[in-house]
């Protein structure tokens, strides 16, 4: 008999798996794994789909150069209370580059991980991200009475940069979180003498 638990990552990425130790026809023991849990599918045409995935892309390719071409022209970026402000974003742009990838290359139906991974974890990141970035384009224009003698409209190239970034990635978070998802049964029944795999910390 398969190990009841093993690791939370473990649990977490073969979640809704059943596993089960056979008998390898040298000797000795494999574990075999097969996912018994329902799938996840947005519930969207194929092509409505792939528009949706491509705006997703377009909506985070231009809040991350809002961001970056934003800090660039930004003449406050370097003092020590603004560049404290906008690391937050900075993390949170890249983080959400990964959840960005896990949609894009999700297939059409996902088991419960790639839906986690794709669609739940994009929604809450896109989420942060637009509190990090208001944060940043508050601090930002804030800063811009901190040079005196600095003409005030040489900010408005990069306040509007990272107001587009914002604005995109408020689009980017309702894009998602609108879209509704079917849950489909599971195609294999759990295997006799397997042990399901669950996403729950042991008591």
């Amino acid at each position: 008999m398969a190990k009841q638990y093993h690791s939370r990552s473990y649990h977490r990425y073969f979640e809704n798996y059943a596993e089960k130790e056979v008998l390898k026809p040298g000797g000795g023991y494999e574990i075999q794994r097969v996912y018994v849990g329902n799938y996840y599918k947005a519930d969207l045409t194929d092509s409505e789909n792939r528009r949706s995935k491509l705006t997703i892309l377009i909506l985070y390719l231009l809040t991350l150069t809002g961001y970056f071409a934003g800090g660039l022209l930004s003449a406050v970026s370097a003092t020590v209370g603004v560049a404290i402000a906008t690391m937050p974003a900075l993390i949170a742009v890249l983080f959400l580059a990964v959840s960005v990838f896990y949609r894009l290359a999700a297939p059409r139906e996902m088991e419960i991980r790639q839906y986690r991974d794709s669609s739940q974890v994009l929604v809450w990141r896109a989420l942060a991200c637009a509190v990090c970035l208001g944060l940043c384009l508050a601090a930002t224009a804030a800063g811009c009475f901190a040079i005196p003698g600095y003409p005030l409209t040489k900010h408005v190239p990069s306040l509007v940069l990272y107001a587009l970034a914002l604005a995109c990635v408020v689009l980017l978070y309702l894009r998602e979180k609108h879209t509704a998802y079917l849950t489909l049964p599971p195609r294999q029944e759990r295997p006799s003498e397997s042990s399901p795999i669950r996403y729950e910390m042991p008591e």
